[in-house]
């Protein structure tokens, strides 16, 4: 696999100006933590400049390490060369791919960076032990959102020093 830093080396879309868009962590408490099903962490809103269109990736950072026993990410690797999916399209894309799910298998500090319309999902915790993660999600600043999109953060500093933090 690319390291982080490589990814966003090779890659376009970084420009200095990012918007986190969202912000949360993901929380698989021992014994309790529920799957989350297939989707995409795609953006809505309008977007005049069709040249920055999908440029739009989640940072997924491991607090606690994951594996196949506590909730790991899987992804459908291949899936993010589909466009925003609709519910009935993602449906018909999951059950396609069917068998081609790869786990991240994570220790603590590991990060992944996800492209906007790679499908991933993660399964329960039914272990003993927490699974815990960071998730940023980060867009171009150049993208424009609806209105009933949240209120954005604004990040100005360049690719290599938002990679450093």
């Amino acid at each position: 696999r690319q390291s982080l830093m490589d990814s966003h080396r090779q890659s376009r879309w970084l420009s200095a100006e990012l918007f986190i868009f969202r912000a949360f962590g993901m929380l698989k408490p021992a014994h309790d933590g529920s799957p989350l099903g297939w989707h995409q962490d795609t953006i809505g809103g309008p977007n005049p400049n069709p040249e920055v269109r999908g440029h739009c990736y989640t940072v997924w950072t491991a607090i606690d390490g994951a594996d196949a026993e506590n909730g790991a990410l899987a992804i459908l690797s291949g899936s993010h060369r589909h466009s925003k999916l609709k519910e009935e399209e993602k449906e018909q894309l999951v059950e396609e791919m069917a068998g081609r799910e790869e786990l991240l298998i994570a220790k603590p500090g590991d990060a992944f960076l996800l492209d906007q319309f790679l499908l991933h999902s993660s399964g329960p915790n039914p272990t003993s032990w927490h699974r815990r993660a960071v998730t940023l999600i980060y867009h171009d600043a150049r993208i424009q959102a609806e209105p009933r999109d949240p209120p954005y953060t604004h990040i100005d500093m360049g690719a290599e020093r938002l990679l450093q933090v």
